[in-house]
Parts: structure tokens; sequence; C-alpha cells
């Protein structure tokens, strides 16, 4: 007996937890904030490339629910080199976000459900989905460049759940502060 009611306390404890309302997460280096349903988790990391070293920052927010499943929001950022991708060159831009749409389905061995073009504050960008695990889960992804500043969005569903409220609140309130 003592046991379920343990169960049932660390039960009600998640479900509280998941019902939380979505606070403000900023952070000052990435001049960014962004609305999260929960605590965010930053990790960073380096990649070689043909540029040099680049440094990654990663930002995650998990969260579970009987209903949604296992969703993760993702922030990510990156600098590239200064004048990697110059203001007028749209045409690398352009391709450096079809290399980015190609490698998200590649990676999860994934199919585009979609993609369009997209203005963030007053920066072009793209919006697309993979979806991916025989179409039992899908990644919403939104990524823009200003400057040489690289940001990528991230909603990762494992569901069946294609239109999420949540979604577009998390990609709506994104905000860069230049």
């Amino acid at each position: 007996m003592l046991e379920s009611s343990k169960i049932y306390f660390l039960s009600s404890i998640l479900i509280i937890s998941l019902n939380l309302p979505w606070q403000n997460y900023k952070n000052e280096v990435g001049k960014f904030s962004v609305s999260v349903p929960a605590p965010v988790k930053e990790t960073t990391s380096k990649i070689k490339t043909v540029t040099g070293e680049l440094v990654y920052h990663q930002f995650v927010c998990k969260t579970i629910s009987k209903n949604d499943g296992k969703i993760l929001y993702t922030i990510n950022y990156c600098d590239y080199p200064l004048g990697t991708f110059p203001k007028d060159s749209t045409d690398l831009r352009e391709e450096f976000y079809k290399a980015t749409i190609e490698s998200s389905m590649d990676v999860i061995k994934g199919t585009v459900a979609y993609q369009d073009n997209i203005l963030q504050q007053e920066y072009s960008g793209k919006i697309w989905r993979v979806d991916f695990n025989k179409v039992t889960a899908h990644i919403k992804s939104k990524c823009f460049l200003i400057g040489d500043r690289f940001y990528l969005l991230q909603i990762i569903v494992a569901n069946n759940e294609k239109n999420d409220p949540n979604a577009d609140k998390f990609f709506d309130t994104f905000f860069v502060q230049l």
C-alpha cells in the first residue's frame, strides 16, 4: 500500500509539472528569448568544418505528456566566420538553407512533408517538417541567418499530432535581440 501511494504521489507531481504555465527564457550571449513549457538545458559542442572549428550552442526543453507524447523543443545557434554570409548573397543563403533541410531529412531517414519561406522579424529563412519513424514522429524546424549567425529552432514530436498549438507558440515567441 505504501508503494502505491508513492507511485500516485510521484505521478501527481509529474502531471502537475507538465501543466505549469510557459515561461520566458532569455539568453544574453545568444541574443534571443523564447517561451518554453519546461526548464532549458544548455550544451555546446565543437564541430570541424571547411571554414574551421565552429562552436554549436544547443538549448533543449523536454516535455512528456500522455496526450502529446514526448516533445523536445530546441534552439540552436552557431557563429560562422565573419563575412561567410554577405547580406547580398541570397543564392549562397538559399543553398545553405537547402543543405540544412536535406541534412535534417538524411540524418533521421525521413521525408520532407512541406517547406516554405519565412520572415523572422525582418530576416528571411525557412520552415519545414520532416516525418520519420513510419510517419509516427516528426521534426518541425525553422531556420534563418542574421549576419553570420545561424539560428535553428526545432520541435521533435514522438506522435502523429501534426498541428500542435504549442509548436506555434514556441516558434511565434522566439525573438532575436540585436
